[in-house]
């Protein structure tokens, strides 16, 4: 069974609304203390991650419903947010 959005199908048609060499977050699931993202690398690789992984040289610190955060050793933060 397939549903589709049309808002959603609409905006998978943008021209390069991800930039390539960037990380990018490009799915969210199950939002909070067991939730999980889907991120495109600047590889093109797509991982999932949870709360904990290792991104680079980041820790997913947390996931919300809009967003996913990272922590760097030296505690500076990345919000990695859902392209509009």
């Amino acid at each position: 069974m397939t549903i589709e959005n049309p808002i959603v199908a609409e905006k998978a048609l943008i021209p390069d609304a991800l930039a390539m060499h960037k990380l990018a977050l490009i799915g969210l699931m199950h939002a909070g203390e067991n939730g999980s993202a889907l991120i495109r690398t600047p590889r093109g690789d797509i991982v999932k991650v949870t709360v904990g992984d290792q991104v680079g040289n980041k820790t997913v610190a947390a996931i919300s419903d809009d967003a996913l955060i990272l922590v760097a050793g030296n505690g500076a933060q990345t919000i990695l947010q859902m392209p509009a």
